[in-house]
């Protein structure tokens, strides 16, 4: 059967079909929710045409809608294509997400003395300017923003693909196989933490309640940090209720975390640090040291020294994360300076590259008479 052809006779309904399928067409690139706005106005307007046409019949106002749905779809499978292309797996951010960036990094940064600053205001002004924003724009905004506020501490980083998918137990099993875990059921309990996480918690206890001996070794090694809550139970194990784990200094208020009260008691405990060592394992070393003088050792290379408190952002569509220097800490008024001190002193100028190296000093150390 044949369908009569849409045609747009009168001027008025011409403009105003193509005003709609332009305006469709930006505001589907610029928001997503923006494409139901193209569908309902080419909707209306063709309506509009059929009761004014009187050759208007069902056939056409079928064949008119069906196209209708037809190009709404193309155009978002388009859109949704080229959003992934472009921005979460892409070069280029969103500008909702950069104007929200840059509220996080103004009004949390724990040095925000830039933000009156000429330079930082024309900065910003130049990047939201930008019609398409890149990362790499983004990231040197942030790194400008650091050297106008000289907090070197600051950092920007992006991932191509956010997950929050919850780790299995089995995930955070420490590797097996080592020299320590090889020796440790014979001479001392052996156990590595490779970040602070949950399973890490519970994989944790797990292995202390099956405690053979009284010396513990806690293997820091390539541990970055993690929750401070995870940190605050791992502490909790060793410290006596009511020790001081740690005090986080923020820019209107300083706020304690006290142990909630310790299980496990050990003659000796040594940790072993490296490079890689940072954050929340490096106030889990600093806090039992601080108050566990003698019974505690911290052996191995200077640690990556970061004794900032950090807040980071996720920004799902854009495909980055952003992390901003919220607040520094201390323990028992000691900074991560400290720690660099007992290392040095603990591991008596040994040095530390191999785990041979490592397990040597272990040896040493526990053979020591007190």
């Amino acid at each position: 059967m044949k369908i009569k052809k849409y045609k747009l006779k009168k001027p008025l309904n011409t403009i105003n079909a193509i005003l709609i399928v332009v305006l469709g067409i930006l505001l589907v690139f610029s928001r997503q929710w923006s494409g139901l706005v193209f569908f309902a106005g080419v909707f209306v307007n063709c309506l509009y045409y059929l009761i004014s046409n009187k050759n208007s019949s069902i056939k056409n106002t079928v064949y008119i809608v069906c196209v209708v749905i037809i190009a709404q779809v193309a155009l978002l499978g388009f859109y949704d294509f080229t959003r992934n292309i472009l921005y979460a797996n892409g070069s280029y951010v969103y500008k909702s997400d950069v104007e929200d960036i840059i509220n996080f990094f103004e009004n949390e940064s724990l040095n925000n003395s830039f933000v009156e600053k000429d330079e930082y205001i024309n900065m910003k002004e130049n990047l939201l300017n930008k019609i398409l924003i890149k990362k790499r724009d983004v990231e040197d905004y942030l790194n400008e923003a650091k050297m106008l506020s000289r907090q070197n501490e600051m950092y920007f980083s992006y991932v191509s693909g956010i997950q929050y998918e919850k780790k299995e137990k089995d995930e955070c099993e420490e590797n097996t196989g080592s020299i320590f875990e090889k020796q440790g059921p014979e001479v001392f309990e052996y156990i590595k933490l490779p970040e602070f996480e949950e399973c890490n918690l519970e994989v944790l206890k797990d292995r202390l309640e099956e405690k053979k001996n009284d010396i513990l070794i806690i293997d820091l090694r390539g541990n970055k940090g993690g929750k401070r809550d995870v940190l605050i139970d791992i502490a909790s194990l060793f410290l006596p209720k009511g020790t001081e784990v740690m005090t986080v200094h923020g820019k209107h208020q300083k706020t304690t975390y006290f142990s909630k009260g310790g299980h496990y008691n050990f003659d000796k405990i040594l940790f072993l640090v490296d490079k890689s060592t940072a954050s929340c394992a490096e106030v889990l070393a600093l806090s039992l040291k601080n108050h566990y003088s003698d019974k505690v050792k911290v052996i191995g290379s200077r640690t990556v020294g970061q004794g900032v408190g950090k807040s980071v952002n996720k920004y799902q569509k854009s495909g980055i994360e952003v992390g901003v220097v919220t607040s520094t800490w201390t323990v028992g008024e000691k900074d991560v300076n400290a720690l660099f001190d007992y290392i040095e002193n603990d591991s008596g100028g040994r040095k530390f590259e191999s785990e041979d190296d490592y397990f040597s000093a272990v040896v040493t150390i526990l053979s020591e008479k007190e």
